[in-house]
């Protein structure tokens, strides 16, 4: 089942994410590339409750098994905005032992559902450049690079120097 995220999610969502996106094990990890954690309790529930992100989250057996979000996104100045006229898929996350059951997909699909709705013909994403298995299956889904880079939001994190690449995919 798809759902808004609840303030009540978050602690099952934080280990979910910071598992997802910085540990070993699921194929879709940051381990080697960034440190820290992805994200702690406190910033999932400020966007949990922020008027311009839309955190949706995936249950399976009554339990929060992955989340993806929705942010307004200005493309022409790439950066998120809460006049942006588009939107930004981010903070997505599957449970690791999960992972290639076709949960991610049905978050992204989803996202696409919702930014239609919200008349979006765009949606955009950044993965870091180096990520060559993401890139790929962001394309199967339909999902481009635009040519642009974006410069990593916490440089001191990365183990290795790289930027976002840019994504979109046309919703139309």
């Amino acid at each position: 089942m798809l759902r808004l995220a609840l303030k009540t999610d978050a602690p099952q969502l934080v280990p979910i994410i910071n598992t997802a996106y910085r540990k070993q094990g699921g194929w879709t990890t940051e381990a080697g590339l960034v440190a820290g954690e992805r994200i702690n309790e406190e910033q999932l529930i400020h966007v949990i409750e922020s008027e311009h992100e839309h955190l949706y989250v995936y249950e399976h057996e009554s339990k929060v098994r992955g989340c993806i979000c929705l942010e307004k996104y200005d493309p022409q100045a790439f950066q998120v905005s809460p006049t942006g006229s588009s939107f930004l898929l981010g903070l997505f996350a599957v449970d690791p032992a999960l992972q290639g059951k076709g949960i991610g997909k049905k978050l992204v699909q989803h996202c696409e559902s919702v930014s239609r709705d919200f008349g979006v013909k765009t949606l955009y994403m950044w993965v870091l450049e180096s990520r060559n298995e993401i890139l790929s299956w962001y394309a199967r889904m339909g999902y481009h690079p635009t040519g642009e880079k974006k410069p990593f939001v916490f440089p001191d994190l990365l183990l290795q120097q790289q930027d976002f690449v840019i994504l979109s995919k046309d919703l139309q």
